[in-house]
């Protein structure tokens, strides 16, 4: 059985190439599409040069950076002209444990479910992600209500188990019913893409399953710079988009979720526990933000649709 891989790679060079390498270390049948999402480090390129004229590695390269989103899809469709169905999303500073890969395609398939997640391990080795088992209201979103039995249980050693949602870092779909409830919605361009691909799924009745056989690592944020202002804006924006476009709130939950969210990342800019490129930038995200309105993200979803 022919597995397909994409990674997104942007600015992370050396990163991919562990997750290449892991990936021909460990899996036997695999066809492994690069898409670099225009990197200003010649990345794109030096992927090029390092792989070239290597069988089952395709490096390509997207038109212009529209996000996560976007750049994934790209390269799903790339694997679907290739004839594979069965894929792999994962980011480019994910490293496949063992025989993680096809375990979790065993798991897609003996469930005919749409995604399989693994257990992800952090760079220590400890336990990173629990799969959701109920999504998160609108006031445990806002802090304002405890996440209390959202996820599945730490301790959680049994068999694959249908969830809610996985984490986005690294799942296998089955690609044409991925593609059949709409793949990724590029309105987004980092982030909130797992609620959004559970609440697709949920919609076409197609399950989303846990697979904690397979095994994987995650080496935390290498192509996103965690800990910026624009990275904190980009996760409201998107959030913005998955709770006025999939869970139909109000124009005055967009109100209260900006007013709260803007003052939390004005404390993490005052404490500085987020960094920033000065006030102007600051001022223009700030506006930015405010100037998506409610009205601005239902046109953009019913173009979508």
């Amino acid at each position: 059985m022919m597995i397909g891989f994409v990674i997104l790679n942007y600015c992370t060079f050396n990163d991919t190439v562990t997750c290449i390498e892991s990936i021909r270390a460990n899996t036997e049948n695999y066809h492994i599409v690069v898409v670099d999402n225009q990197s200003p480090d010649n990345s794109y390129v030096a992927l090029t040069e390092k792989y070239n004229g290597v069988e089952r590695i395709l490096i390509i390269q997207a038109p212009s950076n529209r996000g996560f989103a976007s750049g994934n899809n790209i390269g799903i469709r790339k694997c679907v002209d290739l004839g594979i169905e069965h894929i792999i999303v994962t980011n480019s500073d994910v490293v496949f444990l063992g025989d993680a890969a096809e375990v979790l395609v065993g798991c897609l398939i003996e469930h005919n479910a749409v995604i399989a997640g693994p257990q992800i391990l952090d760079e220590n080795g400890a336990k990173d992600w629990l799969p959701n088992i109920k999504r998160k209201g609108y006031l445990q979103y806002l802090g304002w209500r405890r996440s209390q039995n959202t996820l599945l249980d730490a301790d959680y050693s049994g068999e694959s188990c249908e969830v809610k949602l996985v984490s986005g870092c690294c799942f296998a779909i089955s690609a044409s019913r991925f593609i059949e409830m709409g793949a990724f919605d590029e309105n987004t361009f980092l982030y909130h893409e797992e609620e959004i691909l559970s609440v697709q799924a949920e919609r076409c009745n197609y399950p989303i399953f846990f697979c904690p056989s397979a095994v994987v690592q995650h080496f935390h944020g290498k192509s996103t710079g965690r800990f910026h202002l624009r990275i904190d804006i980009e996760d409201l924006r998107s959030a913005l988009y998955y709770w006025v476009a999939y869970q139909d709130i109000s124009r005055s939950q967009v109100l209260l979720i900006k007013l709260v969210k803007l003052t939390k990342i004005t404390v993490k800019l005052l404490v500085g526990r987020i960094r920033h490129d000065g006030l102007r930038n600051i001022s223009t995200a700030y506006r930015g933000i405010w100037a998506y309105s409610y009205k601005d993200i239902k046109n953009m979803h019913v173009a979508k649709s």
